[in-house]
């Protein structure tokens, strides 16, 4: 085995010194949310309208379908729920309404509550203007990894790409930056109450996110963050602040894995795409990536002007460019956009799709390292049941299975010793073998028709497969 042992993440940064205060979630209360005065019937529609929106009722075990109720000191009368029998929703408003439905049943109840009823204390009415959250413990749910929590530093960006997704997003999800020591005190907070190992975090709410690394206590959240827990740390970013102190920050506190957003490895084309005035400092960071051993990946966007010709020939050498630094893997996304992004169709997809999609192919069998074309069931939907079997796309370079010699379009048929049917069995008894890390295993493969079985040792791995960040022995499937 020939790997560089890692620094621990403990070692080589300073503690916060500040005491940070806990952080207050509070949310605003509308009372003047309904242009219409509400009655006390109107208030329970809003009720039960507003709970089924967040549950299903149920029979002996059966859902049950509810369009109306009956009050019980008058069961003659039957309330509709719907009385214009229309079911359709505006869509979410707020991030809130899609991760954390329950806070917005609170306040749409309490603002119904407050249309009918006045608060008071101690014989005064109160105004009441926000709810907030009591006894954070209880509003834990799965879902967030660091990553997560790393996303709410992401309110900001210093760049403009011309295929940007958030100018694409729902007006709900356009993200919104506050004041950085607020933002600060809030992550602090969600660090706080993480439950490491368990994907048991607070509820998000940061909308789409930006560039994390932007955020001005970026290395005071990271510090934060790795004190907190040992378990990998995933950061997107443009690329465009990997200059050489972020860089060695970010080895500081290993295990972390970065995927940039290069886009093109041409100065002027990258600068065109994304309105990056040093596009040097992106394209110059993969080889120091490589030389302060942290793992990585390339994501490219191809976008189809100023021609579909030009968009490929700058594929190509992107590509070819980043697989010779070492990248884990590369991502290639299709691109795409929404009604919220251009009225306009902006160009034909399917056969741009396509294109890229036989480009991406070609390369594969000129680079060593993995192209995952994205999103991947584009790549295998004309064969649905394709997309069970466990073939191989690509292997991460000097992972354990790249070094016992397993190639692109291999299948596997077992994994030590047990018979693979379906591409998530494969993926299930990979992780496995990453967790338990056996000094020795085997592999079985079908290669061209032919059968081969070959020995695997777990424990034999190089940069840039870390078993940490990447995992799966340095499986890649499409649709990964």
């Amino acid at each position: 085995m020939n790997r560089r042992p890692y620094s621990d993440a403990a070692q080589n940064r300073e503690q916060t010194t500040k005491a940070e205060e806990e952080y207050v979630f509070r949310f605003p209360i509308d009372r003047k949310s309904s242009p219409d005065p509400i009655n006390l019937r109107e208030m329970l529609l809003v009720h039960l309208r507003e709970l089924l929106d967040i549950l299903t009722p149920t029979h002996h075990g059966r859902e049950v379908n509810i369009d109306g109720f009956s009050l019980l000191n008058d069961r003659s009368a039957v309330h509709r729920l719907y009385p214009s029998g229309d079911l359709d929703r505006a869509g979410p408003s707020d991030p809130l309404s899609v991760y954390e439905p329950r806070i917005k049943y609170i306040q749409r109840i309490i603002e119904s509550l407050l249309a009918v009823v006045d608060l008071e204390h101690q014989g005064q009415p109160v105004s009441v203007d926000a709810v907030r959250l009591k006894r954070l413990d209880q509003w834990l749910g799965p879902g967030g990894w660091p990553a997560d929590i790393l996303a709410h530093a992401a309110t900001r960006c210093n760049l403009d790409c011309r295929f940007c997704y958030i100018s694409g997003s729902p007006p709900a999800f356009k993200p919104t930056s506050r004041h950085p020591d607020e933002e600060h005190r809030e992550i602090l907070t969600r660090i706080d109450h993480y439950v490491p190992g368990s994907g048991l975090s607070l509820f998000p709410d940061m909308g789409s996110p930006c560039e994390s690394l932007l955020h001005p206590r970026i290395l005071d959240i990271l510090t934060a963050l790795r004190n907190k827990t040992p378990e990998p740390i995933r950061i997107p970013t443009n690329g465009s602040l990997l200059e050489p102190d972020m860089i060695k920050a970010l080895a500081g506190m290993q295990p972390v894995f970065l995927d940039v957003s290069l886009n093109s490895a041409s100065p002027t084309r990258r600068r065109w795409l994304m309105n990056d005035p040093r596009p040097q400092i992106a394209i110059g960071a993969l080889a120091q990536l490589k030389a302060a051993w942290i793992p990585y990946s390339v994501v490219i966007v191809p976008w189809p002007f100023p021609s579909v010709e030009t968009m490929l020939a700058d594929l190509k050498e992107t590509v070819l460019f980043a697989a010779q630094r070492d990248p884990s893997f590369i991502q290639i996304s299709l691109p795409g956009y929404s009604r919220f992004f251009s009225e306009e169709r902006l160009f034909d997809q399917e056969p741009v799709w396509n294109e890229i999609k036989e480009t991406v192919q070609e390369l594969r069998g000129e680079t060593d390292c993995p192209l995952i074309l994205r999103p991947g069931l584009f790549e295998e939907y004309s064969d649905p049941e394709a997309v069970n079997v466990p073939y191989l796309i690509g292997t991460i370079k000097n992972s354990p299975l790249a070094r016992a010699g397993v190639r692109m379009g291999d299948r596997i048929l077992k994994l030590g010793g047990l018979p693979v049917k379906s591409r998530p069995q494969a993926r299930s008894l990979l992780t496995m073998l990453n967790n338990s890390r056996p000094t020795e295993s085997s592999v079985t493969l079908l290669r061209n028709g032919k059968r081969l079985d070959l020995e695997l040792d777990p424990t034999d791995f190089d940069y840039p497969y870390d078993p940490r960040t990447t995992g799966q022995m340095g499986a890649v499937f499409a649709s990964s």
